[in-house]
């Protein structure tokens, strides 16, 4: 397979889907038919931002693109991490690989950046995103009750 060159705009573009994917199964819930292809819709992002992380993990041994992706501010790995930890799966879809796969794939990401020194920056990252989650789902709330 050819080496894929991730750009950090490809990953913002990614990330920003997985945020659309997790809202429209936020926004779903109640009605299964819709809910059913939200959630196959979000974890469809989940395998595309897992094989992408396991193909840098994979082939950027030197660790630049990394760094120049999910490294600086570590923003990017720390909002992948708040729609993983965010997301609520129906039965049917609770006990899908990509879950579990993508979570191992952040996890490995996040374990390289604070092997480079990056553990402070990456902590500030998930409070940041996870404080971002917390007021988008108090809008969603909020759009619910007018």
């Amino acid at each position: 397979a050819p080496v894929v060159q991730a750009t950090p705009q490809d990953v913002d573009a990614l990330v920003a889907r997985m945020e659309a994917a997790l809202n429209s199964v936020e926004q779903s819930q109640g009605g299964v038919v819709k809910l059913r292809s939200a959630e196959v819709h979000l974890l469809t992002q989940f395998e595309s931002a897992r094989d992408l992380m396991l193909t840098i993990l994979k082939t950027d041994t030197a660790r630049t693109t990394l760094l120049k992706i999910f490294g600086g501010d570590c923003l990017r790995v720390a909002r992948v991490r708040a729609v993983l930890d965010q997301a609520r799966f129906s039965p049917m879809h609770r006990n899908d690989q990509r879950i579990p796969t993508c979570m191992a794939a952040c996890k490995s990401i996040e374990d390289v950046l604070n092997d480079m020194g990056l553990a402070v920056a990456l902590k500030e990252a998930k409070n940041q995103a996870g404080r971002d989650a917390a007021l988008n789902e108090q809008k969603r709330l909020d759009s619910q009750m007018e």
